[in-house]
């Protein structure tokens, strides 16, 4: 049998106490109430994806102050282009319609050096968790939907 997610739990409890109460109740308006108070519980839970959610914390100093500092040499092996193509290539891409969306996405240059970092490394190394720590981004499918971006641009 599959394990059950914390959010299941919570519907399962809410469902549980609601039982009980109206089990224990005399009166139709407090079985109302009861209703009322199980439906806002489903409501609030329905929010959200998971039952609780932990915010891991990201580092955004490599991507922002350390990537760019570095000289031509050590940008290559991240990137494997230079500063000059990453230019000319940021140039291109920049005013596709993919990146001026209404969703709230991460610079256009920030976006095509994940892709062209993923680009240049297999194995474990190109794995959507190391890239998120590195970059400081979401681990979920920020990293997944940055490279499919990169790819469909024209």
């Amino acid at each position: 049998m599959p394990k059950k997610s914390k959010k299941s739990k919570i519907i399962d409890s809410f469902f549980l106490n609601a039982a009980t109460k109206l089990a224990q109740l005399d009166s139709s308006e407090d079985s109302d109430s009861t209703h009322e108070e199980l439906l806002d519980n489903l409501i609030e839970i329905s929010k959200y994806r998971f039952g609780s959610i932990t915010r891991v914390p990201k580092q955004k100093v490599w991507r922002n102050e350390v990537l760019p500092q570095y000289d031509e040499m050590r940008f290559r092996q991240v990137t494997r282009v230079s500063y000059q193509q990453f230019d000319v290539i940021l140039n291109l891409i920049s005013e596709d319609w993919i990146f001026h969306t209404s969703l709230k996405q991460l610079s256009v240059a920030t976006q095509l050096a994940i892709a062209l970092f993923r680009f240049g490394i297999s194995g474990t190394g190109a794995s959507v968790h190391n890239t998120a720590r590195l970059f400081g981004t979401g681990d979920g499918s920020t990293i997944i939907r940055i490279t499919r971006r990169i790819i469909k641009v024209r």
